[in-house]
């Protein structure tokens, strides 16, 4: 049977399709990128398509497989394009096949022409607090998306050093080592006084809220909650709390979260919280160290109450360390998507895993492998994001944020939603899934 291709170009800047060849700082883009979809939806591959897939991975030059194991029910492989130790950024080849390696389940491909003549990026020589430094290109402005911010206004391709440290933050310099911009900070071990949130750290906790107010209904947002105000959502019988969200920083302990600027909410705190109720159905508790320990004593546990039954904790291990935390958005996102759509926890969370593999490392399941928040998939419609750019004008508003059941409690200064759109990547893509 002949297969059929669906394509969709996507609106970008430049004409779709246009060759441009320029030279900048001796450095030479050959092909500008723009989004060339291609989608096979609900087809079963013929052997000639997955030679075909093979064939174009091969012939691909330039990567680096930077993952490859099973993540659930499925081996993946993920390469990035790395040209002369410059890696760059949004590039990417994943490859999802079942187990005995006869099916292709899923391909997607988001590669830039670029030609690298000579470029001098001087030693890299940082602070010493510097967790890891690598050479990075954006192809173009819109590689910069939501997570990047540049101080001035920068000519692409833009080659610079990108150094992440101690304390959660990136920053990029050029190539005299000056500091030209910065990204979202991950949640880290380290903090700064006032580091309890980053403002934009509100997509990943508004994400949350859209998604849990789906499933239980209303949505209360606060920020900065003191710790009477987040025991009284855990604790109130006539709340009956089922959900949790947070992202905030731990300080490095998996038994702790910063919920404000001066004070930290303790597991020992919701231990006693949790005394006379059941245990959380699902706590998404996304702080850097959340889950490197999930025995007597931590927040995973005393959200479970030790239990392994009806209950489901997800976290962060160390996420401060993974080179691409903010595609924990996009995981996140299609974890809660692939929930909606009646997966169990445990199924969606592996397969946000492997859509997203160099997360995967950084994020860590325990509880009931068979539990459901949707048991009926068929009574919940397609959720399609978008996102209100305008909550990027809102800077210095803390992030630390939860949400809950009922009353889905969420800290934040602001109650606009941002959602999330699922083809946020204006790159060329080429994409096929079988679900």
């Amino acid at each position: 049977m002949k297969m059929k291709r669906i394509f969709a170009i996507g609106v970008i800047s430049l004409l779709a399709g246009m060759i441009l060849t320029r030279s900048i700082s001796a450095v030479v883009l050959t092909s500008k990128p723009y989004l060339h979809k291609h989608s096979f939806e609900g087809l079963i591959l013929n052997i000639n398509l997955k030679k075909e897939i093979f064939n174009e991975i091969k012939s691909t030059k330039d990567k680096i497989l930077v993952v490859n194991k099973i993540i659930g029910d499925r081996r993946v492989k993920y390469w990035e394009h790395v040209i002369d130790n410059i890696f760059v950024k949004n590039d990417s080849i994943l490859l999802h096949m079942d187990l005995g390696y006869n099916k292709v389940l899923e391909y997607a491909k988001i590669w830039s022409d670029i030609k690298i003549i000579s470029l001098n990026f001087g030693k890299g020589e940082f602070k010493e607090n510097c967790l890891w430094k690598r050479k990075v290109v954006f192809p173009d402005a819109d590689d910069c998306g939501l997570f990047y911010t540049f101080y001035d206004k920068q000519d692409y391709p833009l080659f610079c050093w990108e150094v992440r440290y101690n304390d959660g933050n990136t920053i990029f310099y050029d190539f005299n080592e000056i500091p030209i911009g910065y990204g979202v900070p991950a949640p880290s071990s380290g903090f700064a006084i006032q580091g309890y949130g980053d403002s934009k750290w509100r997509y990943w906790r508004e994400n949350a809220q859209e998604w849990y107010s789906k499933w239980y209904g209303s949505v209360n947002s606060i920020s900065n909650p003191s710790i009477n105000q987040i025991s009284y959502f855990i604790k109130n019988e006539s709340i009956d709390t089922e959900l949790f969200y947070v992202i905030a920083h731990s300080g490095g302990l998996p038994t702790r979260f910063l919920a404000n600027k001066n004070m930290y909410y303790e597991a020992s705190q919701l231990h006693y919280d949790m005394v006379n109720r059941s245990s959380m159905k699902l706590a998404v508790l996304c702080c850097c160290s959340a889950m490197t320990d999930t025995g007597p004593g931590t927040l995973s546990y005393e959200f479970r109450k030790g239990e392994m039954s009806d209950t489901v904790v997800i976290g962060y291990i160390e996420m401060g360390n993974c080179s691409e935390w903010t595609q924990s958005l996009y995981w996140q996102n299609f974890l809660f998507e692939k929930i909606n759509k009646g997966f169990t926890i445990k199924k969606a969370f592996d397969r946000a895993c492997a859509q997203y593999p160099k997360i995967a490392d950084y994020v860590k399941f325990v509880g009931d492998p068979n539990l459901k928040i949707i048991d009926d998939k068929s009574s919940m419609p397609e959720y399609c994001y978008n996102y209100n750019l305008t909550s990027l004008l809102f800077e210095y508003f803390a992030s630390v944020s939860f949400a809950f059941k009922v009353n889905v409690f969420s800290i934040s200064h602001l109650v606009t939603i941002v959602k999330l759109n699922k083809d946020l990547n204006p790159r060329a893509t080429y994409h096929l899934r079988n679900n």
